[in-house]
């Protein structure tokens, strides 16, 4: 004969299932973030190695041009300084647009790897965002204080006994109102009659 599902234990059905719901939840956002940082870490070493290894080759082909010049103009010195000249005002044009050719490139790579958003056009969105982000964060922690407090405000047992206490008080008031000035109106009237006789 079959079990009931009621018969079962508390600790087999939802203390384990909950236990199971948050472990599972546990492993898959360690993966996740095993899985971002593996390609973050991936993209940094590449693009490590190429900087490196381009910046060797690009040195060689410094040294080899600044030597050709020199032989065509008849003056080392006078084609490393050509050379130079040149590098010189590549790495000012690339200072000057380094927003657009990294900083924009970067924002777009990592949003697309890290949030799975391909849609960043530049690092003025990836701002805009972030602030968007933290003003959603601000009003969801000013909920949760309120909700808070609320709810502190209706666990509190003095709460109700004031609440109580004021209708009682409203109650005789209520009561005691309309009689109260009924009898003095008598009372009053007495004491007129009284003076009169």
């Amino acid at each position: 004969m079959e079990k009931n599902n009621f018969s079962r234990p508390l600790d087999e059905s939802i203390g384990s299932s909950i236990r199971h719901y948050v472990n599972m939840q546990v492993d898959r956002a360690a993966m996740k973030g095993a899985e971002k940082m593996s390609w973050v870490s991936n993209k940094i070493i590449v693009t490590t190695i190429f900087i490196i290894a381009g910046s060797i080759i690009l040195l060689f082909l410094g040294f080899a041009l600044s030597y050709f010049l020199g032989e065509v103009m008849g003056s080392t010195a006078l084609g490393f300084l050509c050379v130079a000249g040149a590098v010189f005002i590549v790495a000012l044009v690339v200072f000057i647009m380094r927003k657009k050719l990294f900083a924009n490139q970067m924002a777009r790579m990592y949003t697309k790897m890290l949030l799975g958003d391909d849609k960043m056009s530049d690092m003025n969105e990836l701002h805009l965002r972030q602030q968007l982000m933290d003003q959603q964060i601000k009003d969801r922690e000013e909920a949760f204080t309120q909700e808070y407090r609320m709810f502190k405000q209706m666990i509190n047992p003095l709460t109700y006994i004031n609440q109580f206490v004021s209708k009682i008080k409203d109650a005789f008031k209520w009561n005691s109102g309309p009689r109260a000035e009924a009898k003095a109106d008598e009372d009053s009237d007495d004491n007129y009659q009284s003076r009169q006789f």
